[in-house]
């Protein structure tokens, strides 16, 4: 069995155009190039950035100068890990279509500020990972606009037609099978030695042989790294094939999504989050980012009404299960999107926006499990559901001794909760946490949140 690497850690999703613009004199220009037919524009306004048709080629002007601005922030909220989705030369706003690996998009900023950032976050105590994008590049790489390469190095539908993602107008797919793509690519891990791990784009329409030479370099240049796989289904045989150290997890968020917004039973709950956590490897249950939001889909507090009471719920699970939580950028001031373009809406810093209860309840909970390791190594085991109720418990339990009871109360109702030692009387829309990190015989803390 594969090691835990990384046992207690806290994720941070940025998407670094709609983050923090640190340095505006490297801003894209309205105009300045031309993408899918239309020239590009710069824009602070929302109605812009989220437009379905502008948002991939209405640029914010966040940038890697910005994120480092914002490390004290990053601090303050109990992040260890900084997610950035791709930071390479690429026309697009979320650069998944790099045009280069090997050089940090202009409008981020340079290698200069790039080698900064990873140094201020290194020293606050924080990892940094990248995002791999290898299933595909845009028409504009130089791979692409070889013709005699464009042939080795993509897989063709015709001599002079590429397959593309998803059948698309963009995106051409890579052919990682090919032993020149498969030296380019892994050259394109070693370029970057100072981060910590990498996030692998589209992982799962790679070939296994590939990935599991590009685990095999990302470990072989030292230190604790770590390969995360992006699957929004079960993950099993990727860690049958140990090509990578945890996935995006998808099944957490589809569980929690189903019992919130869909209303499923808490019975129902409990079987789908074992159906992967008894299912997984326990290291790789460990280091599987659980996510309620990303830049891909709709925020979970639009899909509970904006009811921060179920947010709040949402984030207990997130950071009680086992797994390590991945806090999108915005869900812990309680921004809101509808579509993924509306998900990529600028980061808001204007405070009286905040929702501050999410905000302190978001802090409370990264301050929990830094402080009790029961909560992300300790064992998983359903210990109730209620379903005309809604209520749900479950336990961890470390080989220490240590213990937590987490105890959900999603009804309209009071509970009576009879788990021994726990007895107590749960509100609606409620949940309750005991710790004893001594065992039976420990002190039981008991930390109790009122929703709403």
């Amino acid at each position: 069995m594969n090691a835990i690497k990384w046992p207690n850690e806290v994720v941070y999703q940025i998407f670094p155009d709609r983050w923090c613009n640190g340095d505006p004199s490297n801003d894209v220009r309205t105009g300045e190039y031309v993408r899918h037919g239309e020239p590009v524009r710069k824009s602070t306004s929302v109605a812009h950035l989220t437009s379905p048709r502008l948002h991939q080629r209405c640029f914010y002007g966040g940038d890697l100068a910005g994120i480092i601005r914002t490390i004290p922030y990053l601090v303050d909220l109990g992040v260890t890990v900084v997610y950035l989705t791709p930071i390479f030369s690429a026309g697009s706003t979320h650069k998944y279509d790099a045009d280069d690996y090997f050089t940090i998009d202009r409008h981020f900023g340079s290698r200069q500020v790039y080698e900064e950032l990873v140094r201020a976050l290194h020293a606050a105590g924080i990892k940094l990972v990248l995002d791999g994008v290898f299933n595909h590049t845009s028409f504009d790489h130089p791979w692409y606009r070889d013709p005699a390469r464009r042939r080795r190095f993509y897989c063709m539908k015709t001599r002079e037609e590429p397959m593309t993602w998803m059948n698309g107008r963009s995106l051409p797919k890579l052919n990682p099978e090919r032993p020149e793509v498969q030296r380019e690519l892994l050259r394109v891990i070693e370029a970057w030695p100072e981060i910590d791990g990498w996030r692998l784009d589209a992982a799962h329409l790679l070939p296994v042989t590939f990935l599991i030479k590009l685990k095999r370099k990302v470990e072989s240049l030292g230190r604790t790294r770590i390969v995360i796989m992006e699957d929004w289904t079960d993950s099993s045989g990727h860690f049958q094939d140990r090509i990578c150290d945890g996935v995006t997890n998808f099944l957490f968020r589809d569980a929690v999504e189903r019992f919130l917004v869909e209303d499923c039973s808490p019975e129902t709950l409990l079987k789908r989050l074992s159906a992967w956590i008894h299912r997984y490897p326990w290291p790789n249950v460990v280091q599987s980012w659980n996510l309620l939001d990303n830049h891909d889909t709709f925020r979970l507090y639009s899909r509970v009404g904006r009811q921060t009471d179920r947010f709040k719920i949402a984030q207990v699970l997130q950071f009680t299960l086992p797994g390590t939580p991945m806090i999108y950028q915005g869900d812990e001031i309680g921004m809101t999107g509808k579509t993924d373009a509306e998900s990529r809406a600028p980061m808001i810093w204007d405070q009286s926006r905040w929702n501050a209860e999410i905000l302190a309840h978001t802090r409370f909970l990264t301050g929990l499990r830094r402080r009790h390791p029961v909560l992300s190594r300790g064992r998983w085991r359903p210990l109730l559901a209620v379903n005309a109720n809604r209520v749900l418990a479950y336990e961890r339990r470390a080989p220490s001794g240590a213990r937590a009871v987490v105890a959900i109360n999603d009804g309209y109702a009071p509970f009576d909760l009879r788990l021994p030692p726990v007895r107590t009387r749960i509100p609606p829309h409620a949940y309750g946490l005991w710790i004893s990190d001594a065992g039976a015989r420990g002190r039981l803390i008991c930390s109790w949140r009122k929703e709403g």
